[in-house]
């Protein structure tokens, strides 16, 4: 068999096998997706934890927050450090005033967990500053950008 057929084989090897892989992943997308999620009513909103609970669960056991609680003053919530400002990777409350440092706005923190950060962060939907769930301290390294504690 020349080097051309070769390769052509192996190819089609490489997709037939990627193929068979597909229902193997689809159970974990639908995970993600699935309607189950624990959902916590807090003060102003109702916010999904289930990333955590139930996508992550295998990857990052016990990483997510426990409560999180988003009013239109204070944030607070019940989770683990992202930033490595707490040196025991545990379980801390915070609370901390609804107000953006960056954009000087009230009001404009959300909670958002994801592949990039699983211990979850406060996001403000003005302009896309994030800051660690527990210390406020924002996620860019060198900042001294930091939420108010409440």
């Amino acid at each position: 068999m020349n080097t051309n057929k070769r390769f052509i084989l192996v190819i089609a090897i490489f997709i037939l096998v990627a193929i068979s892989l597909v229902p193997l992943i689809t159970p974990e997308v639908a995970a993600i997706q699935s309607s189950n999620s624990t959902t916590k009513v807090v003060m102003d909103e109702e916010i999904p934890v289930s990333w955590s609970n139930k996508y992550y669960e295998n990857l990052y056991k016990d990483v997510g927050p426990k409560e999180v609680q988003v009013g239109a003053k204070l944030v607070r919530s019940v989770g683990k450090c992202s930033c490595g400002t707490f040196l025991k990777y545990e379980y801390h409350e915070a609370k901390f005033r609804n107000y953006c440092p960056y954009c000087k706005k009230e009001g404009t923190l959300i909670y958002e967990q994801g592949p990039t950060c699983p211990e979850g962060m406060w996001v403000c939907r003005e302009c896309d500053a994030d800051f660690c769930l527990v210390s406020g301290k924002e996620h860019i390294q060198g900042s001294q950008a930091h939420l108010t504690k409440a």
